[in-house]
């Protein structure tokens, strides 16, 4: 299991490394065996030649994914929190990447000392699509991991954990999507507000919004007021 411990984390953290060890060991396959002559086992042999490619393959498009799940089967939940960060060598997209050194804090009482970046942090439970770059923990931002116990290095950050600061942030983010249709909704009914189809729509905003979890009391009970003044044909003030 301890091998299969830190593969899995070489193939999460050197995705392109072991891509290319694998066309090495591709390539010197080729040429051991292509002046052999055919026999019983030629097909054991085209077999092994395809192998690798398959191999890269999926290491490329699914090695973070299969490393991920491999710590969600075998892993033990943990805590972390960010000392620090700092931007690294590396731009994307116009934009320094970060990295954040972490502290662990581990089952058994101990502490592990580990860092990830921004780019390929793995965050389990915050794919949202309109999100990028998936968001992280910040400094002082404590979250909820789960972590090999052999190699703690190789960790998944939990964000749909609520009980944490993070997971906490992260639930008011997926009420993004539900205040921008109300928000756009909003500004039609204001435009038109006799238009029943500009009512109906910030009606069906205004439902989606109230089932966000993130918002305060008074948050609530103002959009159910303007839901009652909506309904009812009545104007409302812009809020929010």
């Amino acid at each position: 299991m301890l091998v299969l411990d830190y593969l899995f984390y070489f193939i999460r953290e050197y995705r392109v490394l072991t891509c290319l060890g694998l066309l090495l060991l591709w390539m010197l396959v080729l040429v051991t065996t292509s002046n052999r002559p055919p026999g019983k086992t030629g097909k054991a042999r085209r077999a092994v030649r395809w192998l690798f490619p398959v191999l890269m393959l999926v290491v490329f498009f699914f090695g973070r994914s299969l490393s991920r799940a491999y710590v969600l089967q075998f892993g033990q939940e943990g805590s972390g929190e960010v000392v620090s960060f700092e931007p690294t060598l590396v731009s994307l997209n116009k934009r320094r990447v970060l990295a954040y050194r972490t502290v662990l804090q581990l089952r058994n009482g101990g502490t592990c000392l580990t860092s990830f970046d921004d780019q390929s942090a793995a965050v389990y439970g915050a794919q949202e699509p309109f999100w990028y770059p998936t968001p992280v923990p910040q400094v002082g931002e404590k979250f909820a991991v789960r972590y090999l116990p052999r190699l703690p290095e190789n960790f998944i950050i939990m964000a749909n954990d609520q009980r944490s600061s993070f997971g906490q942030r992260i639930r008011c983010l997926a009420c993004e999507p539900a205040l921008y249709k109300y928000r756009q909704a909003r500004q039609a009914y204001l435009v038109a507000p006799a238009n029943t189809d500009s009512r109906a729509q910030l009606l069906a905003a205004l439902d989606e919004v109230l089932t966000c979890t993130c918002l305060t009391l008074a948050e609530r009970q103002d959009y159910r007021r303007i839901r009652r003044q909506v309904a009812a044909g009545q104007p409302v003030a812009v809020a929010y």
